[in-house]
């Protein structure tokens, strides 16, 4: 630099003053092969003076003007804890890892470059914090990326996994360590990863402020960090600013879902009513219009085409629903719980939601007010005549047995009007005259992990014979089988009618259960 000032910064009635770190100097003058480097200073310079620290106030006001200068909407309030949040961050480690101008300069640099990508899905704090890891503290930000489950254990793709996020967490605590040592400041790195995974916090026997709320945008949500570190929401993932969009923009509902896949919708689902409990319920002023078109949700071909899950692992999406709904409410207006279970029931696009709330209040042994939607015992004549209603029309219109859980609606139509019955069969024999999407719904005995779902002959046979009678399905089922063409499993649902025995769809192999 001194060099280059002598060779082009010759200019008349122009001075300089040339302020250096004094290590780095005697580190340049050692490379040169200068003797006694150190004591060398005094010759060459004029005065040596120790600047001070930036001062906690000077830091404020940097990092003020810093967060000021970003995007306008990246300072909306997209979560409710984004104020409270940041200042924590602040005396989490932040303030000291930031030393120098310079400092606050670069970290709210890459805040600016990798914001816009998470807006609305990762707190602005967590952005913050994991641009400071970036700047500031690489080493950790590498095994962050490289080991995302030392900071926060199991991943959601984790689920077959027979550790434990714990063991994951400890396991994980020699490597944030060494992390933590190859940074300038490893005590305050170490306390910012406490605030931004409180986990680690746990298996390191620290004490942390930090919390884990997955619709808040955290980090140590897996599913936000997954977010946070491809720097986008990817086909799988859910979006938080999307689940807000549906319970807020009625507008924009039809295009929200459209976005969602097989893959993701069950989660976004579970997410709405997550998200409406952190807002409050601010904002959302068609709380009934928002609650029947989650219901129909459940009914529509992403959730009936929709890949059989883990049965271990999964809940029906009625039993998803009903829970996001009631929340919804709950975070709303608790008092019209049962006036929205009724619409609900009544509404000819939510079969298999309607049949959940209709079973909860006229046909489970105990009722439980305490449900998260029940509607009233002294409607129920009106409510269940409405609901068959809906059933049969959609039987007419062969839309039946392309909802969600068909087989759960046949055998509780049976139990609570089995008037209605003969005619659905008589309709859904007009439609298919096989029969053989029936029969998979009606007689779906179990299903378990490894052979997938078993078909017998009920053990309750008046739940069947409402729709027909026992000796006509087997007549049925013995001209079936004579066809050819049949194959699995609808081969093996009219066998078990057949030879009254439970049998594996996959290939007709006995059900021992």
């Amino acid at each position: 630099m001194v060099r280059i000032i002598k060779a082009v910064g010759d200019l008349p009635n122009v001075g300089y003053v040339l302020a250096w770190d004094h290590r780095y100097i005697i580190h340049a003058l050692r490379s040169a092969s200068v003797p006694q480097s150190d004591s060398y200073l005094d010759k060459i310079v004029q005065v040596r003076m120790p600047l001070p620290g930036l001062s906690l106030t000077a830091k404020e006001t940097l990092i003020d003007e810093a967060l000021k200068a970003l995007h306008p909407e990246a300072l909306d309030r997209h979560f409710a804890s984004d104020e409270n949040r940041l200042s924590m961050l602040y005396f989490s480690g932040l303030r000291d890892v930031l030393e120098q101008p310079r400092d606050v300069t670069r970290v709210f640099n890459s805040v600016g470059m990798i914001e816009p990508a998470l807006r609305g899905e990762i707190a602005l704090s967590d952005i913050v914090g994991l641009a400071t890891l970036m700047v500031k503290a690489p080493p950790v930000f590498e095994l962050l990326r490289n080991h995302p489950r030392w900071f926060v254990g199991l991943l959601p793709i984790d689920n077959a996994l027979l550790e434990k996020s714990e063991d994951i967490l400890k396991a994980g605590k020699e490597h944030r360590d060494a992390a933590y040592a190859q940074c300038s400041l490893p005590d305050a790195v170490r306390r910012l990863v406490h605030y931004l995974f409180p986990q680690t916090a746990k298996a390191e026997d620290a004490f942390t402020m930090g919390r884990i709320f997955d619709v808040e945008g955290h980090l140590a949500a897996p599913n936000r960090l997954l977010v946070a570190l491809q720097l986008s929401v990817s086909p799988t993932d859910v979006s938080l600013r999307a689940a807000r969009r549906y319970l807020l923009c009625p507008e924009s509902r039809e295009d929200v879902v459209r976005a969602l896949n097989a893959r993701n919708c069950l989660e976004f689902l579970s997410c709405l009513g997550d998200v409406a409990e952190s807002m409050n319920g601010r904002g959302i002023d068609d709380l009934e219009d928002v609650c029947v078109s989650i219901a129909r949700l459940v009914d529509t071909s992403l959730f009936v085409e929709r890949p059989a899950q883990s049965v271990t692992f999964s809940l029906s999406p009625e039993d998803v629903a009903e829970r996001a709904i009631g929340i919804l409410i709950l975070a709303v207006a608790p008092d019209q719980k049962t006036s929205i279970a009724a619409s609900i029931i009544k509404d000819r696009k939510s079969l298999s939601v309607a049949m959940q709330i209709s079973y909860a209040s006229f046909l489970s042994h105990e009722r439980n007010d305490k449900r998260w939607l029940i509607a009233e015992e002294k409607d129920k004549e009106e409510l269940v005549q409405s609901f068959t209603g809906n059933v049969l029309a959609a039987a007419k219109e062969g839309m039946l047995l392309k909802t969600c859980n068909a087989g759960f609606i046949l055998w509780n139509v049976a139990r609570l009007a089995p008037i209605v019955c003969p005619q659905i069969f008589k309709e859904l024999k007009r439609i298919d005259h096989s029969l053989d999407r029936f029969a998979l719904e009606i007689l779906h005995s179990s299903t378990d992990s490894s052979n997938g779902r078993a078909y017998a002959l009920p053990k309750d046979l008046p739940v069947l014979e409402a729709y027909c009678s026992l000796e006509t399905l087997r007549r049925h089922a013995v001209n079936r089988l004579a066809d050819t063409s049949i194959d699995f499993p609808a081969k093996a649902a009219w066998r078990s009618v057949v030879e009254k025995k439970s049998l594996y769809g996959k290939d007709g192999s006995i059900c021992e259960r």
